[in-house]
């Protein structure tokens, strides 16, 4: 920043303050009142009140249409909390603000005063935060944790010299960074709110530019549910988000209405009240034009000042009152402006030429903009001259900030809430979001595309905060400039930088915005963007979208002749493919990227097929597909091993165990598990430790180690939060209800369930909402009516065959099964039907589930048929059952207990080896043992 522009920040900073109301900057016609609203600001203030005295987090939710008046509430509410006494902390935040600081970085750097150290280094920051952590952390840990403050802060790492390093690269550290960092800050105002209430003001929430913004409030709600916390969210629309909390009236919220026509005269009278003449039939006419919008009569009576319908006399001694006189002669009552818009367009057109030149710079510089790039955009339009006078004044740049002082003054520009999270510069936002847009669509075309590109090369020249954000503004205005090319390449970049922070929403919009600037004969560049979508949807369920992208990658890879991309293409479609159960289709795709990573000698490609080639064995379900896939797994190991791919042998692990639990072989599972465990974590790989942490915790509760597990899965779950993974996070609300049920717990299994059914709906992951659809209906199964557990796993069995998914469509028939069961002490014809039905169920499930090798899931089959049978009158065949799941479970206890090597588990017992269960030829196997057992044949038989 200039000095001049140093000088003009702190010029009209000492002019503002926060809480001076616009129109008082306009010249004090009058005073604004608060009317109107008493019992909205009551049911605000009792909800703070509440959360305080009851040490309980409450949100709150306003609701209302543009120029209502919500921001007004806001204001009255923050004006009547100072004016408490009472202590609290409160934090507010705009989240509509695209130049904004994201949501936790604003509350840290209000929290530290952050701002008041703009011009000092960051290792002076970090004294400052050190010293503010004196006292709260011992003496050891201050250092690290002010580091990691810094960090989600983007105070430190930012600055990085853009030679060597990739940006990948970079940011990948960063994030790894930042997650860690996330966890500190969270840590630290949990405590915060333990000292004292803590309120969290959260504007702009339907129009919210980063939706991890949105995430980062339910974190906070997480984190913060059981502390004198109050979260209140402004919007325009009643919020698609639900917030589950605990306690009554936790979640509460208003809408409003327009003002009555007494309150808005009332409100009008006030603004107007030093002017004197003013006729009533004025006032009438604001009011009618107002229609009940407080916002609306604050501009109207701005846009009489400007008319000059209203103004102040001339002082005749310096310190006397300003006096206020109605003008009739500028006053027309029926060219008042009927909207929002139309006002805007009026107080544009009272600027003079040179003024609106420099509101059309700031435009094309954004709704956040930097005076700096503004005096580079007027630059451009003069015509080059070299004087040879005081070569030491910048006649432009005083010119130009000049007019930027007197917008600020005349309420075109404001400033934005902290710092710009994109350059270290200072900066201004236009005050008034229908005035930007105005201003921007009535520049020229011509002039607009070429006034984009030089702001292209200013801004390119500047160094990223956050790269992302900085790197999707620079796309920005070189789509606007017309080089359409290097926008799609910077979406690309953009798209990158925010999946590496884990922003995997923001990183499609980016990439999709990449690819529809992108012209046929950009092939290179249209696979990259093909290749990473896709990847994105492949991870959030997005499945058939997915396949047709990668269809187009595919065709572009062939068309640049490139056998790596062709391969690596089509082995993303394999693995999409399966993930939709098309097996055959998937196997084929698989072996042909095999092919080609043979052919042109990539290992590590060879590798990822044979893990691909094991998970689609496993799910095709073939007699020996536990061995089958056991050997690929291994294959790809060794492998892996031999290029010393730290990353890639923890994903062989992880696979390696997911398939020894699922036979049984449980021992194996943990130790692979744990090995991958310690790799990941000396890796700081964050996504694998989330995947292996969830392996690892359905290993050991299946064990029979619920609390272990249960420590296991909130661990994991809190990565998944930090890492935005909302399906993984989905598999693990589901786990931790199926404990919450285990335990009795019906009403936190059932919150958890429908948490679990709600976020899989909301990212398009079919699966998983076939496993929610189905724990909803075990938990109505144990705790509810027979009639909703068959509804929902009807529905889950339904989304189970349209995706072909052969272990939820066996868990399905199994629960259908046990549910149907239920009707067996009725004596019915429809009764008769449903057992019927039920004894059908059974079969098809265990059938399914031996076939699968799915060990532990085959028992529990067992043992619910068995038990159905005995219950039936069927002694001897339910015997038979029973027997047989106690020999399995005997024989996976055994698999156990064998110390098998991570490497070499050939020596252990394959379960799946055994015979297949027919029910019909088991009869007559263990006939002869059943005999030696009449006792308890008989007993069971005269039950």
């Amino acid at each position: 920043m200039s000095s001049k522009s140093g000088r003009t920040a702190s010029r009209v900073s000492s002019r503002l303050t926060t809480g001076i109301h616009t129109l008082e900057r306009a010249g004090r016609a009058g005073r604004w009142c608060f009317v109107g609203r008493r019992e909205a600001l009551e049911s605000v203030y009792n909800a703070v009140i509440d959360a305080a005295t009851q040490e309980r987090l409450i949100t709150f939710t306003v609701t209302g249409s543009e120029g209502v008046g919500k921001t007004t509430l806001v204001r009255e509410l923050v004006s009547l909390l100072v004016n408490s006494g009472k202590p609290h902390t409160l934090y507010r935040v705009d989240l509509s603000d695209s130049s904004g600081r994201p949501l936790l970085n604003h509350i840290l750097q209000e929290r530290f005063a952050i701002d008041q150290l703009s011009d000092q280094s960051a290792e002076a920051r970090l004294d400052h935060l050190a010293l503010q952590l004196n006292g709260l952390l011992p003496p050891n840990k201050i250092d690290a944790a002010a580091q990691l403050l810094a960090t989600a802060m983007g105070l430190v790492g930012n600055k990085q010299s853009d030679n060597g390093a990739d940006y990948a690269e970079r940011d990948t550290l960063r994030a790894s960074n930042r997650r860690r960092a996330i966890r500190t800050a969270f840590n630290l105002l949990a405590f915060d709110a333990r000292r004292k209430p803590l309120i969290l003001i959260v504007d702009g929430w339907d129009t919210a530019v980063r939706h991890a913004d949105i995430e980062t409030v339910f974190h906070f709600i997480e984190v913060m549910e059981k502390m004198p916390v109050c979260v209140i969210r402004i919007s325009r629309n009643e919020p698609r988000e639900t917030l589950m909390l605990m306690g009554p009236d936790a979640a509460r919220g208003l809408h409003l209405s327009p003002l009555v026509a007494s309150n808005i005269t009332r409100l009008v009278e006030s603004l107007l009240e030093n002017v004197d003449g003013l006729p009533k039939e004025v006032i009438d006419s604001i009011v009618e034009q107002a229609q009940g919008m407080p916002e609306k009569a604050e501009e109207l009576v701005r846009i009489m000042i400007q008319r000059g319908a209203i103004a102040a006399d001339e002082r005749k001694e310096p310190n006397a009152p300003i006096h206020w006189t109605y003008h009739a002669e500028h006053f027309e009552s029926d060219a008042l402006p009927n909207d929002m818009m139309q006002m805007a367009r009026e107080r544009i057109g009272t600027l003079t030429e040179r003024e609106r030149h420099v509101l059309e710079a700031a435009a094309i510089s954004g709704e956040t903009f930097w005076p700096d790039s503004v005096v580079s955009l007027i630059r451009a339009d003069e015509v080059p001259e070299i004087q040879d006078g005081n070569l030491l004044e910048d006649n432009t740049r005083i010119e130009v900030e000049k007019i930027i002082d007197s917008l600020l003054e005349a309420g075109f520009f404001d400033f934005p809430e902290g710092e710009s999270i994109e350059i270290h510069r200072y900066a201004l936002r236009f005050a008034n979001p229908l005035i930007y847009q105005h201003t921007l669509g009535d520049i020229e075309i011509k002039r607009a595309n070429r006034l984009n590109r030089l702001a292209a090369q200013w801004f390119g020249r500047t160094t990223a905060i956050d790269r992302s954000a900085w790197t999707q503004r620079l796309a920005g205005y070189l789509e606007r400039g017309g080089d359409e090319l290097g926008a799609a390449t910077r979406y690309l970049e953009a798209g990158e930088a925010a999946y590496n922070l884990s922003q995997p929403q923001k990183a499609v919009q980016l990439y999709r915005r990449g690819l529809s600037l992108v012209s046929p004969d950009a092939a290179e560049l249209a696979s990259n963007l093909l290749m990473n979508l896709a990847a994105i949807y492949l991870e959030i369920g997005e499945l058939e979208e997915a396949e047709k992208l990668l269809q187009d990658a595919i065709h572009y890879a062939t068309v640049l002749d490139d056998e790596f991309r062709v391969a690596r293409s089509h082995l993303l479609l394999a693995t999409t493919l399966r993930s939709r159960g098309q097996y055959e289709r998937s196997q084929r795709h698989v072996l042909y990227s095999e092919k080609l990573f043979s052919e042109i000698g990539d290992e590590r490609g060879i590798a990822d097929t044979l893990d691909e080639k094991a998970r689609i064995i496993r799910l095709q379900g073939a007699p020996s597909a536990y061995e089958d896939a056991r050997l690929e797994l291994e294959k790809a190991l060794r492998i892996r091993r031999g290029l010393n791919d730290p990353r890639g042998i923890a994903r062989t692990l992880t696979r390696l165990a997911n398939v020894h639990f699922s036979s049984g072989n449980l021992r194996a599972a943990v130790r692979l598990h744990q090995e991958a465990l310690g790799m990941r974590e000396q890796e700081n790989d964050r996504r694998g430790q989330l995947l292996t942490l969830l392996g690892l915790g359905a290993t050991r509760y299946e064990n029979g180690e619920g609390e272990e597990a249960l420590r296991l899965w909130e661990r994991a779950l809190r990565l998944a939060d930090e890492l935005g993974d909302r399906g993984s996070r989905t598999m693990l609300v589901l786990n931790i209800a199926e404990h919450r049920m285990e335990e009795g717990l019906r009403d936190d299994a059932y919150a958890l369930c429908l948490d679990g059914l709600q976020t899989a709906r909301d990212t398009g992951i079919r699966h998983l909402e076939a496993f929610s659809l189905l724990m909803l209906g075990q938990v109505e199964l144990k705790f509810g009516t027979q009639k909703k557990a068959i509804e929902y796993t009807e529905a889950s069995l339904d989304m189970s065959y349209a995706i072909e998914n052969r272990l939820a469509i066996a868990m399905g028939l199994l629960n259908k099964a046990k549910a149907l069961s239920s009707s067996l002490y009725d004596d019915s014809k429809e009764a008769k039907e449903k057992l019927e039905t039920s004894v059908q169920c059974f079969k098809e499930s265990i059938a399914m589930l031996e076939k699968m090798g799915e060990l532990p899931n085959l028992i529990r089959a067992l043992f619910s048929y068995g038990t159905f049978l005995i219950e039936s009158s069927k002694a001897k065949q339910g015997g038979l059952i029973l027997e047989r799941a106690d020999e399995l479970k005997a024989l996976m206890q055994t698999s156990a207990r064998a110390d098998a090597t991570p490497d070499d588990t050939s020596t252990v017992r394959r379960p799946s080896a055994t015979a297949p269960v027919d029910t019909d030829a088991l009869e007559k196997e263990l006939s002869e043992r059943l005999r030696k057992k009449a006792a308890f044949a008989a007993a069971t038989d005269s039950e």
